[in-house]
């Protein structure tokens, strides 16, 4: 079975995390999404979080991989290519996006995360110092 690859934009602006939800799901999750035929990681990267967000990758750096045995919204399994990300621009709702916030030490419990997003990225990222959030 093919493995989906995704891209994932990490854009944390003081102390708080990006992030977005679609409308076909109540489960927030990162920008980003799944890398096409001839398309690199990066490319992917700036192509979908200008599509969800209207706004420009203007640096990204490499965080971690991980690996789930299905993805959210197709029985494939997925690798998901985490970025730490700069944007240039203030984000707002794009292509297939409702709604776009900021996730932090307030507000964190208050927002239903994808399972991979919530229950593995963040956590690292926490364990890692990258984010001050109480889980």
């Amino acid at each position: 079975m093919d493995r989906i690859i995704r891209a994932s934009a990490l854009v944390i602006e003081d102390g708080k995390l990006l992030a977005v939800r679609n409308n076909f799901s109540p489960l927030y999750l990162m920008p980003g999404g799944k890398v096409k035929p001839g398309e690199t990681e990066l490319q992917a990267l700036g192509r979908e979080v200008m599509e969800e967000t209207c706004t420009k990758v203007s640096g990204a750096e490499k965080f971690r991989e991980y690996d789930v045995e299905k993805a959210l919204f197709q029985d494939k399994p997925m690798t998901i290519v985490t970025y730490f990300t700069k944007i240039e621009g203030v984000p707002s709702p794009g292509h297939e996006i409702v709604d776009v916030v900021w996730l932090g030490p307030d507000n964190y419990n208050n927002y239903k995360l994808a399972p991979t997003f919530g229950g593995m990225i963040v956590p690292d990222l926490v364990k890692e110092g990258f984010l001050n959030f109480r889980l």
